[in-house]
């Protein structure tokens, strides 16, 4: 078995951490495909100003993001971890208790919104001290695992639970066990993290230089500038189908709401399995002829097929 996990990278020695990950995404992101539908249909507000409100998170989980590699040269993995798990309980529950029974859209922009800077603050900074302590010949299959946790926990099992969460004890109720959840994970985690000096180490610079050398990368690095770019515009598809996926089955065509969510774990299944094989190709071949030989053609047969789709089913005139 040893031999099996070796071959496909996995990160034997902190395999508990992944598992704190996982338990952790899955209360954060129990929500996440079908709060839109719940602040349309259950609040009152119309989808745009539903979708304004899930845009705010998306933005400031952007921002998170960014500070959270960051803030773990400045002050620490573990204590970016700290700040991540705390954050996101403290907003959580006040989304919850607050912002919901408020009605308020400016007010749930604000504390939903403050929410998303939890959840990559602990999940990228436990990536950061991944690659920190993982040898280079095998970072690619490692983050690859991070990655599987991460869409497991999100994809698969948070929105698999939601769909039998919801129908039998409501929105409010389901938000409460993803608190629950989200802090058992992040216990865990800590808990895991005690034991390994490495996760509490900084690079011995301030938090100042810190950001400012991750912002000068841009433009120091100018290929990590067109990465990051080509990154936001391959999420903005993903992360906007999530949006809006359960509210146009279940609102436009009328497929139950539990049924709705479980179509999207398709999404998932196939994300898990992607996470851990392009990984291993990575560390085989590099992830610069991985990027070259696999993702574009995939993503260029994609486009090719959903023109061709729109194509044939355009009206043809006369």
């Amino acid at each position: 078995m040893d031999k099996i996990l070796s071959k496909v990278g996995f990160p034997a020695g902190i395999s508990f951490g992944l598992m704190a990950v996982v338990i952790f995404v899955i209360g954060d992101g129990i929500e996440a495909v079908w709060i839109t539908d719940y602040l349309h249909s259950g609040v009152g507000f119309t989808v745009a100003q539903a979708s304004l409100v899930v845009t705010s998170y998306g933005v400031v989980v952007a921002i998170a993001a960014f500070l959270s590699g960051a803030l773990c040269d400045a002050i620490s993995p573990k204590r970016v971890m700290q700040i991540g798990l705390f954050s996101f309980l403290i907003f959580d529950a006040l989304f919850i208790l607050v912002g919901i029974p408020s009605g308020n859209l400016p007010l749930l922009i604000l504390v939903y919104g403050l929410r998303g800077f939890g959840y990559p603050m602990l999940a990228y900074g436990f990536l950061t001290w991944m690659m920190m302590i993982t040898p280079p010949e095998r970072q690619s299959s490692a983050s690859g695992w991070f990655w599987f946790a991460f869409s497991l926990g999100m994809q698969i099992v948070g929105s698999y639970l939601s769909s039998f969460l919801l129908p039998g004890i409501g929105a409010i109720a389901t938000l409460w066990v993803g608190w629950v959840i989200a802090a058992i994970g992040g216990t865990l985690l800590l808990w895991f993290l005690r034991k390994h000096e490495s996760a509490s180490r900084s690079m011995g610079i301030t938090v100042g230089a810190s950001l400012a050398s991750a912002v000068s990368i841009v433009w120091r690095l100018k290929k990590v500038g067109i990465g990051g770019l080509v990154k936001i515009i391959n999420l903005s598809g993903q992360y906007g189908l999530q949006a809006f996926y359960i509210v146009y089955l279940h609102t436009v065509h009328g497929m139950p709401l539990a049924q709705a969510i479980l179509t999207f774990t398709i999404f998932g299944v196939v994300a898990v399995i992607g996470d851990v094989v392009w990984g291993v190709v990575g560390d085989r071949i590099g992830w610069q002829r991985t990027l070259q030989w696999f993702a574009t053609p995939i993503a260029q047969r994609r486009w090719s097929t959903c023109t061709s789709s729109r194509t044939l089913s355009a009206p043809t005139s006369g």
